[in-house]
């Protein structure tokens, strides 16, 4: 049987979105590819304090490369400091950040950061 969703539900429709979960997906794929880190790189969870419970964070170490990925599982957003400066947003969903370097993550956000080349 074909879905009744299948107008809004294929891939034309999600190629054609930048922010659908089928370009998510190539954008993360695309970056591993590109980051070695992401990989291979030495895995470190971060502990988080009780309010972050439904935050993963955690970070990936590969010689002078480093990698921050902090997910938010929560319903709720949540704040987070910018933890390396300087850093580049490699990849970021649902998050916005104020000027003072604070990052907000909405619910089912993802912010992926590197160190930023010297």
């Amino acid at each position: 049987p074909i879905s009744g969703e299948l107008q809004q539900r294929n891939v034309a429709v999600q190629d054609a979105d930048p922010n659908s979960l089928l370009n998510v997906y190539r954008s993360l794929l695309a970056l591993r590819k590109a980051h070695p880190t992401l990989v291979s790189g030495d895995l470190q969870v971060k502990p988080l304090e009780y309010r972050f419970q439904d935050v993963l964070c955690y970070k990936r170490e590969l010689g002078a490369d480093k990698v921050v990925v902090v997910l938010n599982f929560s319903p709720r957003s949540v704040l987070w400091p910018r933890p390396m400066v300087p850093s580049q947003t490699l990849f970021a969903l649902k998050v916005d950040e104020n000027p003072d370097g604070v990052i907000r993550i909405a619910p089912n956000g993802a912010l992926i950061l590197a160190r930023a080349p010297k």
